[in-house]
């Protein structure tokens, strides 16, 4: 592979802040040891979504954030070759689907990432995988809200009817 000019590099380093200043959702992930034909269907089930799977060069990115005032993960999460997964619509699907992958073929792993400005650690983002998704939790909010009037009516109507059974047992004939 030929050597990057400093022009190269500086445009390169642009394209990067640029792209990074419009992301809600930044993952830096290990792609060690995935084969192409692992990595493609990685990158076109994030495509599938509107995110991006991008391998860099960890200098240049680092500069790239250093320019857009962005959180610099760790030393060591930029001391291996990376990809960097960027979202502009959404902060949880990227790490969702990195770890769908990375349990999937066991090679892939999250090393880092940057939310809203915010650098989070692996843990934070294996525990925002395991979140339900924003549909799911709409849809658990439409179900819950749509129950409340039914509960209400129930609730309501509950005395009256105890009373009005109550009521109807002291005039039956055969009484208590």
């Amino acid at each position: 592979m030929s050597k990057l000019t400093k022009a190269q590099k500086q445009e390169t380093v642009a394209t990067l802040a640029s792209r990074l200043q419009s992301a809600r959702a930044i993952v830096f992930a290990l792609y060690r040891g995935l084969t192409v034909r692992e990595l493609t269907d990685v990158r076109n089930s994030l495509r599938s979504q509107g995110i991006e799977f991008t391998v860099v060069k960890t200098s240049l990115l680092k500069r790239a954030l250093e320019q857009d005032k962005l959180p610099t993960p760790a030393d060591d999460v930029l001391s291996q070759p990376i990809a960097m997964v960027v979202s502009d619509t959404d902060e949880i699907t990227p790490a969702k689907l990195l770890a769908q992958a990375a349990k999937a073929n066991g090679k892939l792993a999250m090393l880092a990432g940057i939310m809203n400005g915010t650098l989070v650690d692996a843990g934070e983002l294996s525990f925002l995988a395991s979140l339900p998704g924003r549909e799911e939790l709409l849809g658990r909010l439409v179900g819950t809200l749509s129950n409340l009037p039914r509960r209400l009516v129930w609730s309501l109507n509950f005395p009256v009817a105890s009373f009005a059974n109550v009521v109807k047992q002291f005039q039956s004939p055969q009484g208590v």
